[in-house]
């Protein structure tokens, strides 16, 4: 399975300003945790609650997916290229300049772990070096993402519990007539947002893990990969 890295909304285009792209970038980040009011205090602090680990989570993605655009820039390859096709660029690289074996990927227990015996040329470190950053991406994404997954999980199993009591709970608040449909229409838009944000972070985990996954199959056929000695 190739996963097609086709970010184009997060490549940074030579054509476009910094500035510019921080500005899309501090826009997206805001979108996904752009809680609306349902003025009840307990339903609003639980959302509150969770915007810092989606903001975060955002940034997770996000890191991954640039490291990839990246990674593509480096090896000379389009950004709808896969991560296979620039492991065998890499390899390509390598073996024009005759330094087979100047670089070697060890398997250690899943993660792919790069060791050194030669200098490389220029155009091969850029693009080894965006080819580990990559794999750091992912495996903080993965592994930061299980802690903020927990965290999402357990506000969306309370916000749903208090789903089912929600009119009553407005009714307490003293909200009637058009302030009531409001905050009810605000509370669903909440819980989907919350539930959409939620299954992007578990997609991009999984994502994360088939790209690694990736990595080391692709370093297999274009023997880069040397196996870990066992115990």
């Amino acid at each position: 399975m190739n996963i097609r890295q086709n970010y184009k909304s997060l490549a940074v285009k030579p054509r476009r300003s910094l500035s510019r792209y921080r500005r899309s970038f501090l826009r997206r980040k805001l979108r996904v945790a752009a809680f609306r009011p349902v003025n009840h205090r307990q339903i609003d602090d639980l959302f509150k609650s969770v915007i810092q680990p989606l903001e975060t989570a955002f940034e997770y993605r996000h890191a991954v997916e640039q490291s990839l655009c990246e990674l593509n820039e480096m090896c000379g390859l389009p950004d709808i290229s896969n991560v296979k096709q620039c492991v065998r660029k890499i390899a390509s690289r390598l073996q024009k300049a005759n330094l087979v074996g100047g670089v070697s990927i060890r398997n250690q227990s899943g993660v792919p772990i790069f060791e050194y015996s030669a200098a490389l040329p220029q155009l091969s470190r850029q693009s080894v070096v965006a080819l580990e950053e990559v794999i750091n991406r992912c495996r903080a994404l993965v592994d930061n993402g299980s802690v903020i997954h927990k965290k999402l999980f357990n506000v969306q199993t309370e916000v749903c519990e208090m789903s089912k009591d929600i009119p009553k709970l407005l009714e307490t608040s003293g909200l009637r007539g058009k302030k009531f449909t409001k905050a009810i229409d605000n509370f669903s838009y909440n819980l989907a947002l919350l539930n959409g944000q939620t299954d992007l972070l578990n997609k991009a985990k999984q994502d994360a893990n088939i790209v690694i996954q990736q990595i080391l199959e692709a370093a297999e056929t274009t023997h880069l990969l040397i196996q870990s000695e066992q115990s």
